[in-house]
């Protein structure tokens, strides 16, 4: 059984593993979807360094949706 780095590692993008932003969709139906063009992004820091290390799509509130 490989460490916790290592399993968390590969479910996600080797880009993410790399240190480069990547954008994240969200959890729908049991699978990931893609974020909407028009989409809103918050970035997501690593506490260790601060540096970006990736995005997430904010989703609209029932008040933005119009």
């Amino acid at each position: 059984m490989g460490s916790f780095d290592s399993t968390l590692a590969t479910g996600i993008g080797s880009s993410a593993v790399a240190g480069e932003p990547v954008a994240i969709g969200h959890w729908i139906a049991g699978q990931v979807a893609a974020p909407a063009a028009d989409a809103r992004y918050s970035p997501v820091y690593n506490p260790a360094t601060g540096a970006v290390g990736g995005q997430v799509v904010k989703l609209l509130g029932r008040a933005e949706l119009g």
